[in-house]
């Protein structure tokens, strides 16, 4: 089978992390094989536990295989990006997908279309749906979630660290930084010398948040909510422990951080967030079950206003 068999411009290159999902990852080369704009080269970069990923990307003509020593996405995506820029740097665009991540057969050619339109556009992204397919979910009525907390959704933060997500626009948003399935025009990053926190281990979150952040404050960032792709493992497959909390805790003040003493204002509005919103679901799970009367959720509503 062949990716890069179009002769249509312009060259992209795609970056694919994973780690031991190989239905994922032939679901994937699937799904940009059947892009109307294919990629020339797609770099796998495995860090399995086991060759069966190695051995299944050889079918595809036009795919690279790297083994990874480290289970890190954001090391992973670094060591596809050294490979493009060191032995494909002809290719004008590239893009950033995971194995968990299916996009719409137009996708990546209307993501290049953006970065040929707009020379002012470093970076674009279409927005994520993991509930309903290729379509737009505007289902974020949630006040504490979109403005009392940075939102891990693409958003502008504003001089009062108020995210306004992308989510809420139907057109062409510049936002803050992009998330999840990104494109970039290789010449910039060639430039600029960034790369994603290699300190970052697993799931590395909110690596690409802080990676493109980098970028915003010279650069333009748009995302397209007329593109869309579905994050399929999104919460399945991330676990729920300790560990987890704490990295979702210190890359995200990582990230906030990055705007001097509006950032610290951000993550102190991004902490109280979540757990005034989980002390409130709590509160309303024990209502339903019957286990205090509307009296006692009132009053344990007060005490949790006047906590914060």
């Amino acid at each position: 089978m062949k990716l890069g068999t179009t002769s249509q411009r312009p060259n992209i290159a795609v970056v694919l992390p994973t780690c031991n999902r190989p239905k994922h990852v032939q679901s994937v080369l699937e799904n940009l094989n059947d892009q109307t704009l294919k990629p020339s080269v797609v770099i796998v970069i495995d860090s399995s536990d086991s060759d069966e990923i190695g051995n299944q990307v050889k079918r595809w003509s036009h795919v690279k295989y790297i083994q990874s020593k480290l289970k890190s996405a954001a090391y992973q995506r670094n060591l596809g990006m050294r490979e493009i820029l060191e032995k494909h740097s002809d290719c004008d665009y590239i893009s950033f997908v995971d194995d968990d991540i299916r996009i719409s057969n137009s996708y990546l050619e209307n993501l290049s279309s953006q970065l040929k339109k707009n020379d002012s556009i470093i970076g674009v992204s279409g927005v994520a749906d993991s509930e309903n397919g290729f379509g737009k979910n505007r289902n974020h009525s949630d006040p504490i979630k979109q403005k009392s907390r940075i939102h891990s959704k693409e958003g502008k933060i504003d001089s009062f660290v108020i995210n306004r997500p992308v989510l809420s626009s139907d057109k062409l948003t510049e936002c803050t930084w992009l998330i999840g399935c990104s494109m970039w025009r290789l010449e910039t990053l060639k430039k600029e010398n960034h790369w994603f926190e290699a300190d970052f281990t697993r799931q590395s979150l909110f690596e690409d948040a802080i990676f493109s952040h980098r970028f915003s404050h010279k650069s333009k960032l748009v995302v397209d909510p007329d593109i869309s792709f579905q994050h399929l493992l999104e919460i399945i497959e991330r676990p729920n422990d300790t560990t987890h909390s704490a990295d979702w805790v210190l890359h995200r003040f990582r990230l906030v951080s990055t705007d001097t003493c509006f950032g610290y204002l951000g993550f102190t509005f991004s902490i109280f967030g979540v757990l005034f919103k989980s002390s409130l679901r709590a509160l309303l799970r024990r209502k339903q079950t019957g286990d205090i009367t509307s009296k006692g959720l009132i009053l344990g509503i007060k005490r949790l206003i006047r906590s914060l």
